[in-house]
């Protein structure tokens, strides 16, 4: 057996710290000592890797090269790193919630490592940045924030780089530390644990649990004193921001993955003293296990129950939770297109563009019936509806009625609201029309393109909900429905609570109301109706929760030596680019080496110049490939005028005998191999609103109707559409089946 294995069930000691340990639920295993679980005094990791499952877990990622496998010299599954030669080699991407729990105790970082003598002097042993990994050249002075450990053997070995301008990003306090100044503090292939605890006020690093000398840099045109940069690291909670954490690999593309072995990674929400720091080393560093610290409290320091008024309290545990962070549903099902996805914000979480996500079948038996709590991070797309739920709960199977008895039949949901409902509850038995009923209207509502916070606090005889920690007030009784309080009573009575088995996050009870569109995260349900001081402080307990655009990034291959073939130049093109013959001129267009460009139809009267009969010659000298006409620039007016029947509708037929006059003009020319014909531009802003809709039936009869007309006069025509102003899936499947059966894709 291996020997952390061993640790595990027989270790038992205990962790008391003088402050009291507040944050985040534990994420790692509780060890298996045979006794109940201690006092809100222990400490325990937050985060754990001890990899004898075989893969990273507990939401880290093997990036690269990295994987899990037998240790060299140590009898148990580890880390095992074969960079050393570029930035990217591989490494351990941590959870971008790893910081989100620390306060002002502090944190401490602890690992077994083994790095080995290949290893460049800034290779990182761990770095946690605000700036996602290999997006930094050399550019090391430029000082992005970050706190990094590099491999030792240079001018430097650990490093804080704090704050960030508002202007540039970039840190205003940066400190570089020597450690062991006279040699490796590390050493190279042989086992060494490696502890770095770091407050506000102390800054330490430990080698096989001895605290180690740390020197840190004078040069006052580069860097500021260690207790300025600290100070400035736990300032407004900036430690908070440092989302892009990883074992092995850096901001800087500069500097090259570590090389090596690690084992039993250990995240704590507090800076380990000492002796806690020793006796987590003497347990091999099994983080799971108790460490006691056998320091006494002096009466006369702070009340360890005291926690900074800007930390969160909350210390509640969820009967149900769901954070992602392992890419599953965990004890949900996902439905449809439901999914993980990685969010640039919060990480992993859940997807549901076109699916849903079903609760399991026990959720409200294990609530009770004194009240409870959904929580939630949600964040709503653009073009949700007002109808979708974002939560649904009823005693009937969902999504098997499309109205129900009018909208009737017993649900318990969270609407995406808007100049809607917000929630709906019915009572009453199965598929059947509800008595009692109550419908709110929230004076403020769920956000669209962002992600906000939401708890919902129920019991018998009262509703609170709270956006980002802070109370919202609602109307009352909307829709000729009861007050929610003569509604809530029977919510919570005769055990009816538990028979609403079937429960989903974004699906609704009625077939009528479309899926939730959006993204969600950190699901949470509580056995108890939280307070409003609750609610803030679980809302508190996230940290700060951005809304910034994932930048676009693009790489571009520029190996000489590894050519795909002679630029094409296809993507080289305009709009209206050519007004008369010869403006611009062959010799200017010639070096831009032009392949397509759009222009008006033979005497347009859309714009004053840019007639594909004056600029063809210009254009094809200068080696152009295609001309597209856009055919409904024959007319003058935006958006297009049309001729009507005597009945009132679009004469398409008016417009079909231009097409036939312009397909003339234009093979006369002899363009047919030139040109493209557009015969629509964006149809749905123009002629046919009801594509809108999904209604394709006008479209496709005008567009054969055009189609035949072209064709009619140049069987050799091109003819390119539909040209739609926006995307439409729907509508374009039904647009290409229309196609394909009039066997317009095959002439």
């Amino acid at each position: 057996m291996a020997m952390k294995r061993i640790w595990k069930q027989s270790l038992a000691l205990t962790l008391a710290l003088s402050t009291a340990f507040t944050g985040i639920p534990v994420h790692a295993e509780t060890a298996d000592t045979g006794s109940e679980s201690g006092t809100k005094d222990e400490v325990k990791a937050a985060f754990y890797w001890d990899f004898e499952s075989g893969e990273a877990g507990s939401g880290a990622e093997l990036v690269g090269a990295a994987e899990v496998g037998e240790g060299t010299g140590r009898s148990s599954k580890v880390l095992k790193l074969t960079g050393g030669k570029a930035h990217g080699d591989g490494h351990l991407k941590l959870p971008e919630k790893l910081f989100s729990g620390v306060g002002k105790d502090g944190f401490t970082v602890s690992m077994w490592i083994k790095p080995t003598e290949a290893n460049d002097k800034y290779a990182r042993v761990f770095e946690a940045s605000t700036k996602e990994f290999g997006t930094h050249g050399d550019d090391w002075w430029s000082a992005w924030p970050e706190i990094a450990v590099a491999v030792g053997k240079g001018d430097w070995d650990t490093e804080i780089h704090a704050g960030a301008n508002a202007e540039t990003g970039k840190a205003v306090k940066n400190a570089q530390a020597k450690v062991n100044a006279s040699g490796s503090y590390l050493g190279a292939d042989e086992w060494k644990y490696l502890t770095l605890s770091i407050s506000p006020d102390s800054y330490k690093v430990y080698v096989d649990g001895a605290v180690l000398e740390t020197v840190w840099d004078t040069d006052t045109e580069k860097q500021s004193n260690m207790q300025a940069a600290l100070e400035e690291l736990f300032k407004d909670n900036f430690q908070q921001t440092l989302k892009y954490v990883a074992i092995g690999s850096s901001t800087y593309t500069g500097a090259k993955d570590l090389t090596g072995e690690i084992d039993n990674v250990s995240f704590f929400n507090t800076a380990l003293t000492a002796e806690q720091t020793k006796a987590l080393y003497d347990a091999d560093g099994v983080a799971q296990v108790e460490i006691t610290d056998p320091g006494e409290t002096d009466p006369g320091e702070t009340d360890p129950g005291e926690t900074d008024p800007g930390e969160s309290k909350f210390a509640e545990t969820p009967v149900y939770s769901f954070d992602f962070e392992d890419g599953t549903a965990g004890k949900g099902t996902f439905e449809g297109k439901a999914s993980v996805k990685e969010d640039y914000n919060k990480g992993k979480v859940l997807s549901l563009e076109g699916g849903s996500m079903t609760l399991p079948q026990d959720l409200f038996s294990k609530l009770g019936t004194d009240g409870f709590t959904i929580s939630m991070w949600v964040k709503a797309d653009s073009d949700t509806g007002n109808y979708t739920k974002v939560f649904d709960a009823s005693n009937a199977p969902l999504g098997q009625s499309y109205s129900g008895h009018n909208w009737s039949e017993p649900d318990f949901a969270f609407a995406a609201g808007g100049d809607v409902y917000d929630m709906t509850l019915y009572v009453g038995d199965p598929q059947t029309e509800c008595a009692s009923k109550t419908k709110l209207k929230y004076k403020e509502h769920i956000s669209r393109t962002k992600w906000q916070h939401m708890v919902v606090s129920i019991s018998p005889d009262d509703y609170k909900i709270y956006f980002d920690g802070k109370e919202v007030s609602y109307d009352d009784a909307q829709g000729s429905t009861q007050a929610v309080k003569t509604v809530l009573p029977k919510l919570f009575a005769d055990n009816y609570l538990a028979s609403l088995k079937y429960a989903s996050i974004g699906k609704s009870y009625y077939t009528s109301d479309a899926n939730f569109k959006g993204l969600a995260d950190d699901i949470n349900f509580y056995a108890k109706a939280l307070s409003a001081d609750e609610a803030a402080d679980l809302y508190k307990s996230y940290g700060e929760i951005k809304n910034e655009t994932e930048p676009i990034t693009m790489s571009i291959d520029m190996d000489k030596d590894n050519m795909t073939g002679d630029i094409k130049h296809g993507a080289t093109g305009f709009l209206y680019g050519i007004g008369e013959d010869n403006v611009p001129d062959v010799n200017l267009m010639t070096a831009i080496k032009p392949y397509m460009c759009e222009q008006k139809p033979p005497e347009g009267l859309q714009h004053p110049n840019g007639d594909i009969l004056v600029m063809a010659d210009t254009f094809i000298e200068a080696g152009g490939d295609s001309i597209q006409i856009a055919c409904p620039d024959i007319y003058a007016d935006w958006p297009y005028e049309i001729e009507k029947t005597e009945d009132g509708k679009n004469d398409y037929t008016k417009y079909a005998e231009k097409l036939k006059v312009m397909a003339q003009q234009i093979k006369d020319a002899g363009l047919s191999d030139k040109a493209v014909y557009v015969i629509y531009n964006e149809p749905e802003g123009n002629w046919f609103t009801s594509i809108w809709s999904g209604n394709m039936d006008e479209f496709n009869n005008a567009w054969k109707l055009a189609y035949d007309a072209v064709k009619s006069v140049d069987p050799d025509a091109k003819i390119a559409g539909p040209n739609f102003a926006t995307y439409h899936g729907s509508q374009l499947e039904k647009y290409m089946k229309f196609c394909a059966e009039n066997v317009f894709l095959t002439r």
